[in-house]
């Protein structure tokens, strides 16, 4: 199954070698092991694109994280994203905007600890 029809919009970070391989095999299914941040609906994936968190890490980290794109954010990134998130958090502290944000930035901390990328499905 492709990873758009397990995890339609969130992010992920795989939780072994192992299921990087089959993420990028698009060989995955509901055994496969992560961590997942979903975007709970197309309301809060138009809000966090309003205030510009994927284009904002797309510049600070050359990639393409689009509606349209799945994007591998490899862990030498992880600085710059967390300062893009770290940034916005400071203007979007509140709801279910401040949330997501507040999840992005411990997820990219857990991703640095286990050494781990993390994997935008949007």
């Amino acid at each position: 199954m492709q990873p758009s029809e397990l995890w339609r919009r969130g992010v992920v970070m795989p939780l072994s070698t192992g299921v990087i391989e089959r993420i990028a095999a698009w060989d995955v299914d509901d055994s496969v092991e992560v961590d997942f941040l979903p975007i709970d609906d197309e309301s809060l994936f138009h809000q966090l694109w309003d205030i510009g968190l994927f284009s904002e890490i797309n510049d600070a980290c050359s990639t393409l994280i689009d509606d349209y794109e799945s994007e591998w954010l490899p862990q030498e990134q992880f600085p710059a994203a967390a300062e893009v998130v770290k940034r916005l958090q400071h203007q979007n502290s509140n709801g279910r905007v401040g949330q997501f944000l507040n999840h992005l930035s411990d997820m990219i901390d857990r991703a640095t600890v286990r050494q781990m990328p993390l994997y935008f499905e949007c």
